[in-house]
This record gives structure tokens, sequence and C-alpha cells, in this order.
């Protein structure tokens, strides 16, 4: 299926990843933001892509909000270097932990690679999964996840599969049902810039100080009158390290200000308070 409207499509991939023809690829847009294009004389008609799309499918993934109790809890992990370490909570370490001890495990998450980036990925071991925490400003390339995803669960392997809340939604039209062997973890989003915009700042940071980025944090945490603060950024530039705040990073600036977000982020039908319910239901 080709997107008339951009707001209606999340970028989630799974109408790519479903088409048994591979007749859609992923194509680029002036602002970095992939969307599906549909080769005509490849595609048979099949439907399945519409099937899949998380906005096709809002009507019946929505509930009413008296179908259900909602509960909030808060929690932080009891370990400062975790707490540390993590962008908030550390509740994503122990997650992990859990779901490891029960063995024949995998945790697909979201990391920065060595070219920064933002891809998902997964690992097997509780050491691997240490690249998924912090947090990442921007809208990771799922890649063929959804496939990945459904060869494990179909061999008996206990996944966690976490992503925004859209890629969650993508993940579960994509596999058609429930399977007792999956736990989905989607996070609170705030909206997702394209790795294009990364990339130009990137390039505007590398010639500001002379150097090349040797790492990167979007949420540096320091400690201060008592209590965390994480709206930092850090990074290495050669040999050294620097650490600038949400009111003089203009990455941070702007993501904060909501000024480079996907279209459909303006507009996203996830963000209303029964959005917990759209990873529960089956098809």
């Amino acid at each position: 299926m080709e997107t008339g409207n951009k707001v209606d499509c999340y970028g989630c991939r799974a109408c790519e990843q479903i088409c048994p023809a591979q007749c859609i690829n992923m194509r680029e847009d002036s602002e970095g933001f992939l969307y599906p294009e549909v080769d005509p004389n490849l595609c048979t008609h099949c439907g399945l892509c519409k099937r899949v799309c998380p906005n096709e499918s809002i009507e019946r993934l929505l509930p009413t909000e008296n179908q259900f109790d909602q509960k909030a809890y808060a929690a932080i992990h009891k370990n400062e270097e975790v707490v540390y370490s993590s962008s908030s909570g550390g509740m994503f370490s122990a997650i992990i932990d859990v779901i490891f001890e029960r063995g024949n495990s995998v945790i697909f998450g979201v990391e920065l690679d060595n070219n920064f980036q933002a891809v998902h990925s997964y690992a097997e071991n509780v050491e691997d999964t240490q690249k998924f925490r912090k947090s990442k400003y921007i809208q990771s390339n799922i890649g063929n996840s959804y496939e990945v995803t459904a060869e494990f669960l179909k061999t008996g392997r206990r996944v966690l599969f976490t992503g925004t809340p859209c890629q969650v939604a993508g993940l579960r039209t994509y596999l058609g049902k429930s399977y007792d062997n999956l736990l989905c973890v989607d996070i609170i989003c705030k909206g997702v810039p394209s790795q294009k915009i990364f990339d130009v700042y990137r390039d505007y940071i590398e010639k500001k100080f002379g150097g090349i980025m040797k790492s990167f944090s979007f949420r540096h945490k320091t400690f201060r009158d008592s209590e965390w603060y994480s709206r930092n950024v850090s990074m290495e530039i050669n040999s050294e390290k620097i650490v600038s705040n949400n009111h003089d990073d203009p990455y941070l600036k702007g993501f904060h200000s909501r000024l480079f977000f996907r279209p459909s982020c303006y507009e996203c039908s996830f963000s209303c308070p029964t959005r917990e319910l759209f990873c529960h239901v089956e098809f």
C-alpha cells in the first residue's frame, strides 16, 4: 500500500515485511522519514498490507474506556548504578533480568550502532542488552525485526519486544494472533525525529568542535540539588567529553519543542487513554 497522506503512516514497516510479493519498499522523503512505495508490476492486490497497517486497524483496535480498569505504577531500580546508567528509573533492566531468569529468552530493543544509526536489534544474554539502555530520540529502523520475532516465537523462544506504541502495534498486527511466549513493552512516546535530522545535527556538532564524534547519549544524567537531572546530551569529540543541557543544545531544544517529529506523531491515534489495549487485541 502507498500512503496518500503522510499523517496516516507511522513508518512501522509491517506492510513491507508481510508482503508475499515483496513489492513494497520503504523510500525516504526530504525530511528523512520512510514511507512505503509499491511496485505495481509485482503487486497481486492480496490486501495483506492493509490488514497489518496500524492506521487501517485503528477502529477495531481501539476499545472503549469502560472496557477495562486503568492502573498505573511507578518504580525505580534498587541498584543506584543501574539507575545512573539508565535514562529514567532502570525498569527496563529489572524486566529483562526477570525475562532471562526464565530462560530461552530473546530481547528486542533499539541501539545506536557504530555509525550512530538507531536500529532495532535483539540480544540473547544480559550483557548484550546494555546496548538497549538509554533513550534514543530518533525513529529506529525496525528492519526485519517482525519477521525475526515471528521465527523466534514459532520455535518456542520467549520474546520481549520493546518499541514505540505504533511499532508494537505493527508487530501485533503482523503476527495476526497472540502468543503466550511474547511480552511487549511500548514506551511512553513523545514523538520521533528522523535519522536524517540527527545526522545533520551530528555534522554540525563535529564542525563546531572540530573533531569526530566517538560516543553520544541523549539523556546523560547529572546529580544536582539532591536529585537526578537527565535533560542533557553527552558526547565525546576526539578525546573531549562534552555535556550540554536542553537550554543550549539545538537537538534537545528542537525535540522538546516538537519541531521535527514525524507527521503522524502530531495526530497520533495511540496518544489516548485506551492506548494500553492496542497490544492485547487478537485478530
